[in-house]
């Protein structure tokens, strides 16, 4: 069994023509665009666990190493898939006892179902840490916005009564920090408007 899946795995890594990479198209030759759920924004959210999140992050990254060039954005994929690898390392070879959930955002893309980010958060008493996301490759910003992942997450802790605390998560994150703390004064002048 052992030597089948060896098989398989040199045959992905060995042929320059297996592409595993979703298009960024529709069959139709339509951009692929998906759809929050408004109403509840946090059924947008899949919980998973810490072996799913690994294998699906190993995944993005076969995909990545197999396309013919690697951009900046693929290289911070990369870093946040090793940050990933390295955290669930420590907890389960330290045996740690973290709070940490995770979860697959898979807003609705009409027949398709795909992951375009991978979130970790840590669970305190009152409070949802966002430690890390990791976007697809195959996603970009013209499919989705990434605001409306952060409203699940905002959804998400106010279900479960807790704070979603973004100040660890900013720090190493400066892209969505301009973009979400922008949505954030937008959504506050709104709110003040009132």
């Amino acid at each position: 069994m052992l030597k089948k899946i060896f098989v398989v795995f040199a045959l992905l890594f060995t042929n320059n023509n297996t592409s595993a990479l979703q298009p960024s198209k529709t069959p139709s030759g339509k951009s692929r665009k998906y759809t929050p759920n408004k109403i509840s924004p946090y059924e947008d959210l899949k919980s998973i666990s810490a072996s799913e999140a690994s294998f699906i992050s190993r995944h993005w990254l076969n995909n990545i190493i197999q396309s013919q060039s690697i951009n900046k954005e693929d290289i911070t994929i990369i870093d946040n898939i090793n940050k990933l690898e390295e955290h669930i390392q420590h907890v389960f070879s330290n045996h740690e006892e973290v709070s940490n959930v995770y979860f697959a955002w898979i807003p609705e893309g009409g027949y398709m179902k795909d992951i375009l980010f991978l979130i970790v958060l840590e669970v305190r008493e009152d409070q949802n840490i966002l430690k890390l996301i990791i976007q697809s490759p195959f996603w970009d910003s013209s499919q989705i916005n990434s605001k409306y992942l952060l409203k699940s997450l905002e959804d998400f802790s106010k279900i479960s009564n807790r704070n979603l605390d973004l100040y660890e998560f900013y720090e190493d994150n400066i892209r969505f920090k301009l973009e979400w703390y922008n949505l954030n004064l937008k959504l506050n002048e709104c709110d003040n408007d009132n």
